[in-house]
């Protein structure tokens, strides 16, 4: 893959990230329907982070790239967009069931253990 392929697959997942925040930002979304999807959402937007390199990621096999400050700037954007939803459902009486949610999503299902949420 050479660097613009690499720049257009990021571009086109950040599309679709950006709908997928957008339609959680709507001031009619309540927080319980907020909290249902932010692991979700926290899982996009960290794909987001793995594809600019976040934690190493993906370094040792994508092109180099003269668009990291591009990725950065989308990475940064979309974490302070998500941080906003997270803030919302903390602010609400969703709170607890935003952290049940976040510990079935990461920690049971992917360990095949049964959910209590």
């Amino acid at each position: 893959m050479d660097q613009d392929t690499y720049k257009k697959l990021f571009d086109d997942l950040v599309s679709l990230v950006d709908q997928q925040l957008a339609k959680y930002e709507k001031t009619d979304v309540s927080p319980e329907t907020i909290a249902r999807y932010l692991p979700t959402l926290i899982s996009l937007v960290n794909t987001i982070g793995y594809l600019r390199g976040q934690d190493g990621v993906f370094l040792d096999f994508r092109p180099k790239t003269d668009n990291q400050d591009h990725f950065f700037e989308v990475e940064d954007a979309f974490e302070k967009r998500l941080t906003s939803l997270i803030e919302k459902v903390m602010a609400s009486d969703m709170s607890e069931y935003y952290k049940k949610k976040l510990h079935s999503y990461f920690c049971l299902v992917r360990t095949n253990q049964p959910s209590e949420v």
